[in-house]
């Protein structure tokens, strides 16, 4: 019997960094995203439970493609503040999406515009579905994208 040709190295996996105080948005978000491929990529999630722990790991100098970040964790505004950070200090070019159950009035407008969104959605409404479509359209006009 012959084996077949190696394919090939196998292709990078798409960095998410979902960053969120509920243990039940990461149960819903990791089973949403087990065995996904996003344009022939696997998808390697990293979940934190906060603003200070996802710094910890971003200091810690692991690159990401996209982050999902929730509004309200430590302070009503952490989230946002966490994206603020990473486009203004880091310096971070990947998609940064809030994903958010509320924005409260306690949230600057004007912090929101310096973060650079690339987008808030609500979470509540993100079905398994949903959660695929948009990480596909926002992971679009990423870099090594095929």
């Amino acid at each position: 019997m012959i084996a077949p040709e190696p394919a090939g190295p196998a292709p990078r996996p798409w960095r998410l960094l979902c960053v969120d105080d509920d243990p039940s948005v990461h149960a819903v978000t990791e089973l949403a995203l087990r065995r996904v491929r996003i344009h022939g990529r696997p998808v390697a999630l990293i979940q934190v439970e906060s603003a200070a722990a996802a710094r910890a790991v971003l200091e810690g100098g692991c690159p990401f493609d996209l982050a999902l970040i929730d509004v309200v964790m430590e302070t009503d505004d952490a989230g946002v503040e966490l994206a603020v950070w990473m486009r203004e200090v880091l310096g971070f070019t990947g998609t940064l999406l809030l994903r958010s159950g509320e924005l409260g009035p306690e949230v600057n407008t004007a912090r929101l515009v310096a973060a650079r969104l690339d987008g808030i959605v609500d979470k509540t409404q993100l079905t398994r579905n949903d959660l695929r479509r948009l990480l596909e359209r926002s992971l679009d006009a990423a870099p090594e994208h095929p």
